[in-house]
């Protein structure tokens, strides 16, 4: 891993020791899985305003299971373990997305871009790279921009204003 980033074979290598040091299986499926949305929630950052009552709640009404991932509270193992539960894997961009190749194969990762990241180069060249990570696992990376601006700049201040 040097250079401009991890390539998908360096992704694939960690994907193999990490799954193997759980004892799990390296060829788990997400078409063989329940569907299982699973939507990524930091602590104190990357927020999702009312991310339990409108993300989880879709999920529920088109027939997923539906689960918020809080990682940074969980030990590495028990991160791998739900990860490996996920058929979708949501998140709004940024490191917590990279996870994304301990995902089961074919799963897809959907990255939610804020207002205007769509013209911040340094947010677009991360887009970009998550691919790798993605791919690893053999899945689809779905990108979504909002389309809404809000009245505050981006990058947002903490703790958020919001009314």
């Amino acid at each position: 891993m040097r250079g401009e980033g991890a390539g998908q074979d360096d992704y694939s290598a960690v994907r193999s020791l990490a799954l193997r040091r759980v004892g799990l299986p390296l060829d788990t499926r997400a078409g063989a899985l329940e569907p299982n949305v699973c939507v990524l929630s930091r602590l104190g950052k990357r927020m999702v305003l009312n991310e339990m009552r409108s993300l989880l709640r879709v999920a529920r009404q088109l027939g997923a299971r539906a689960e918020r991932l809080v990682l940074e509270t969980l030990p590495l193992e028990a991160q791998i373990q739900r990860l490996q539960r996920c058929s979708v894997f949501v998140g709004v961009h940024g490191s917590g997305l990279w996870n994304a190749f301990l995902l089961p194969l074919g799963a897809s990762t959907v990255m939610l871009q804020p207002w205007g990241a769509g013209h911040d180069p340094a947010l677009q060249g991360g887009a970009s790279s998550l691919k790798g990570s993605v791919h690893a696992a053999q899945g689809r990376l779905i990108q979504w921009h909002n389309a809404h601006r809000y009245p505050y700049p981006y990058p947002y201040p903490y703790p958020y204003p919001y009314p």
